[in-house]
């Protein structure tokens, strides 16, 4: 079951596990990079969540950049910039911008708040370059292994840096995931606003969504892991579809 609405940004705690081994991304014009983007919650702020381009029209995200599940209310980002970077002091926007229409996550999520559940799609309107995936391009979408590939990585925005600069965190030291859970562990170097930075393969498939951290004495970051379930869920968002 889902819930469509206009979509405040979904802060929370991430964390560096050791040594900070995140990298900046200078050149926003090569895959993954350009498709994924910096979701705003305000024409006058920046930043707070991550999000990538799997559709025409469709951007992934968490669940928590959508809906606060402990006030229970609905949060509303208002745009998504891919590619964004700064320079000279200034957030650059190569690719333009496209503002949200309406939001789509699990009813599950919105009452629950189960970390499962932790997905959204945010559609977008289309802007004067067309629709966002056609223009831009998109990732695919794939079931994740019961084994996490070594080289997975995740790309976002973290709050910590400066804003509107995308950092990488691949490789990363470990990945577990156990095939009868939609959840994935990994010890990738994370902050608040890589929250719906997408987890993907070495020939770019999004395999899961970084959604969180599991305290200061866990040296753990988790996310949701894609099996057929989500896959089948987010493909019937994109299609207008309720699942």
């Amino acid at each position: 079951t889902i819930l469509r609405l206009a979509g405040d940004n979904g802060h929370r705690k991430e964390k560096v596990i050791g040594h900070d081994t995140r990298e900046i991304i200078t050149d926003t014009e090569t895959m993954p990079f350009k498709v994924i983007g910096e979701i705003d919650y305000s024409r006058f702020s920046d930043g707070g969540c991550t999000g990538s381009i799997i559709g025409a029209s469709s951007v992934l995200t968490a669940g928590h950049c959508v809906y606060n599940q402990k006030d229970q209310r609905w949060q509303s980002p208002y745009s998504f910039s891919p590619g964004r970077y700064r320079s000279n002091d200034q957030t650059i926007e190569p690719f333009g911008v496209w503002l949200v229409d309406y939001t789509t996550t699990y009813l599950k999520y919105t009452q629950t708040g189960n970390v499962q559940y932790d997905l959204a799609i945010m559609t977008m309107k289309s802007n004067a370059n067309g629709k966002v995936g056609e223009y831009m391009g998109k990732l695919r979408i794939g079931v994740s292994q019961c084994a996490f590939p070594r080289d997975s990585g995740i790309s976002g925005y973290p709050g910590d840096k400066s804003d509107g600069t995308l950092w990488k965190s691949q490789p990363c030291d470990r990945w577990y995931h156990d095939c009868r859970s939609k959840s994935v562990f990994h010890q990738c170097d994370t902050y608040g606003g890589f929250s719906g930075a997408p987890i993907y393969t070495k020939t770019n498939v999004v395999i899961g969504v970084h959604t969180h951290a599991y305290g200061p004495q866990i040296k753990w970051n988790g996310g949701v892991a894609f099996d057929n379930v989500h896959v089948n869920s987010l493909k019937s968002w994109m299609s207008g579809s309720s699942t």
